[in-house]
């Protein structure tokens, strides 16, 4: 190696160091290169929600343990218009029967054979009238109703947003290789290879290192951030 590689690579060390970002580089073959990763990062929220209802009853026959959730289903479905959820924002399919003797030969736990389960699922983007019926199901349980529910949040253009922080982290990444550069004393010729590497959906409040991975449950959480990781190799001036 010679004085002039040593010296452009002692620089590269300095450089990286100022900008406080990982997976920058430079080689010298035939041709001069620096690789950069870009990032965007966003905080979005939601604009569309998905709210679903296990509604459960229990009977030591088929017919009644039927009637029971069909019964409480009426009483749900009743509430819900109550407090404002439209008719065509709730859909509804028919109960699933389980019989919990299947598997062994007698009751030996003293609870009813039956378990009927009803889902109900309601999509709206209003986001506001959901959860204010949602937090007053509580008097579903004053009735006998047993009844468990979840929200789903999700952004409905996630495509769109996806595309234009993928253009963002390109910028990104293009900005930090003209960094290096400069401080090489040269310039970027051009893209010599891009690639996207992470995109990643995650609650708000979770706190992570930029080279985390978050493979969690994101849906609960109304407000997300977006991170998006292009990484980049440009050729340099030789």
């Amino acid at each position: 190696m010679n004085i002039q590689n040593l010296v452009m690579g002692s620089i590269a060390i300095i450089a990286i160091s100022a900008i406080g970002y990982k997976g920058i580089e430079t080689q010298k073959q035939n041709r001069s290169y620096i690789t950069t990763n870009g990032l965007s990062d966003r905080y979005v929220v939601s604009d569309s929600i998905i709210w679903k209802l296990r509604v459960e009853a229990e009977a030591d026959n088929i017919k009644e343990a039927q009637e029971r959730v069909n019964k409480n289903t009426e009483i749900v479905l009743k509430f819900l218009k109550s407090e404002g959820i439209k008719e065509e924002e709730i859909t509804s399919k028919d109960p699933h029967m389980c019989d919990r003797y299947r598997n062994t030969e007698s009751n030996k736990n003293g609870i009813p054979r039956f378990e009927a389960l009803n889902i109900i699922v309601i999509r709206t983007k209003r986001l506001e009238q959901v959860e204010k019926a949602k937090d007053k199901t509580i008097e579903l349980l004053g009735k006998g109703i047993n009844i468990y529910n979840e929200l789903q949040y999700s952004i409905s253009d996630i495509a769109k947003l996806k595309i234009e922080m993928i253009q963002e982290a390109t910028l990104d990444s293009e900005n930090r290789a003209k960094i290096i550069a400069k401080t090489l004393g040269t310039k970027i010729t051009g893209p010599r290879n891009l690639s996207t590497g992470r995109f990643n959906i995650l609650p708000a409040d979770l706190v992570l290192s930029s080279d985390y991975c978050y493979d969690g449950d994101e849906e609960s959480s109304r407000t997300k951030r977006i991170r998006v990781i292009v990484t980049g190799t440009y050729n340099m001036n030789s």
